[in-house]
C-alpha cells in the first residue's frame, strides 16, 4: 500500500485542502511509480544473473562447479522472488486506491465533527 494512513486521511479531508483527490491520486502514482522500477530492477538483474550462470555454465570457458552455480542461482531465485512478491503487492493497489478515495469522501462528509473533536483534543 501507499504510505497514506488513516489519519493523514482525517487531516487532509478535516483541512480545506484544494484537490486533495488529486493528491492522493498523486501519492498512488509516486507509488506505483516507484513499485515498478523496483521489479523491474529486482527481475531484470535476476535474469541476468542466470543468463550469466546459463552461459558460463554450458560455454565451459570457466571451470566452474555445478556446486559453485548454486549459491549465485539461489540469489538470483530470492531477487526475483522479491521482484514477484512486489508485483503481487502492486496488484492490489486498485482496491486500495478506491478504498483511500472513498474514504477521504466520507470523512470530508464529517468535516465539522472532525474540526470539533480536533478542537476538543487540542483543549486538553
Amino acid at each position: 500500500m501507499s504510505d497514506i494512513s488513516i489519519s493523514e486521511l482525517i487531516d487532509l479531508a478535516s483541512e480545506d485542502i484544494e484537490d486533495a483527490e488529486e493528491k492522493v491520486t498523486q501519492t498512488f502514482e509516486w507509488y506505483y511509480d516507484r513499485t515498478t522500477m523496483t521489479i523491474k530492477g529486482t527481475i531484470g538483474a535476476s535474469a541476468s544473473l542466470i543468463v550469466a550462470l546459463a552461459i558460463s555454465y554450458f560455454k565451459q570457458e570457466f571451470k566452474v562447479s555445478e556446486k559453485e552455480l548454486l549459491i549465485p542461482l539461489f540469489f538470483s531465485i530470492l531477487t526475483a522472488s522479491f521482484g514477484f512478491y512486489k508485483m503481487f503487492q502492486l496488484s492490489k493497489i486498485t482496491k486500495q486506491y478506491i478504498a483511500t478515495i472513498k474514504l477521504l469522501s466520507d470523512l470530508k462528509k464529517i468535516r465539522p465533527f472532525l474540526s470539533l473533536y480536533r478542537s476538543i483534543l487540542n483543549q486538553d
